[in-house]
């Protein structure tokens, strides 16, 4: 996979995502492991969004990020199973 240039910027996870990794039981090690394997980083539905497709324990997971160019940091929004 192509890496956009701001992949390597600071992680930064939001509640929100906090709050969804942890129902979802997915440490902040297995969310990095995951983005490190991502197949795939696209612009996503809402602007200035995009969603990386990657998997956890052999399932298609979502994570959704948004790279803030000024303070070169990359937020991450969701994180969810792709299916289902």
């Amino acid at each position: 996979m192509r890496r956009p240039e701001w992949w390597d910027w600071e992680l930064i996870i939001t509640p929100y995502a906090e709050m969804r990794m942890e129902q979802r039981r997915l440490s902040e090690m297995e969310l990095r492991t995951m983005l490190g394997r991502a197949t795939s980083c696209r612009p996503g539905p809402v602007p200035g969004r995009w969603s990386t497709a990657t998997t956890h324990n052999r399932q298609a997971w979502k994570v959704v990020l948004e790279p803030d160019r000024a303070l070169r940091q990359v937020v991450v929004i969701t994180v969810y199973p792709a299916a289902g």
